[in-house]
């Protein structure tokens, strides 16, 4: 999830509401915010998201609550780069971060059975649809090869190449991201 976390800040729609929460913008801020996310995401993991009497289901009613609040911040005061500031297109996209271990393209030492990789990419489609993206978008939702294509083509589509001309904001943010990650490794 950290590679998530740092490409997805080459993608500008996600980047302008991490810049908007102020939230990772120093390196103590990303400790605090990323060890937050590094926590929703273990339990996740760990739980049962689906059982409404889980830690694991109620991590993901909190991050879809704080969601819903930075919308509601974010809304009055700047103007969306589309129509809204995250769509379901852009959920997806995201979502494919989190995935990103199955692009084909890819290689991070991962070695997963099929059985272990339905299971993430099943855990992810109830993930991206408990926090709102409607299957149509949840790139979790056809399975493991369509994952694989997907997550591939997002990389080389748009974040490979956001990557080389990246947004404004990005230097900054992905900075105090890599101090925190540097901090960790001392």
């Amino acid at each position: 999830w950290m590679l998530a976390l740092v490409v997805g800040l080459s993608y500008e729609p996600m980047l302008e509401v991490v810049m908007f929460t102020n939230e990772s913008d120093t390196v103590a801020k990303v400790v605090n915010r990323y060890a937050r996310t590094g926590f929703f995401l273990a339990q996740w993991c760990m739980g049962d998201p689906m059982n409404p009497n889980s830690s694991a289901f109620q991590s993901v009613q909190d991050v879809r609550t704080y969601h819903e609040a930075v919308r509601k911040r974010i809304e009055p005061v700047m103007k969306p780069i589309e129509t809204e500031w995250m769509t379901q297109y852009d959920m997806g996209i995201v979502q494919t971060a989190f995935l990103s271990q199955f692009a084909a393209t890819q290689t991070f030492g991962f070695t997963f059975t099929d059985e272990e990789q339905d299971d993430f990419i099943y855990l992810w489609r109830v993930i991206g649809r408990q926090l709102g993206i409607d299957d149509r978008f949840n790139p979790s939702t056809l399975g493991q090869s369509a994952v694989t294509t997907i997550v591939d083509n997002v990389f080389r589509q748009i974040l490979i190449p956001s990557l080389t001309n990246p947004p404004a904001g990005y230097s900054k943010m992905a900075g105090a991201f890599v101090g925190a990650m540097n901090l960790a490794c001392l």
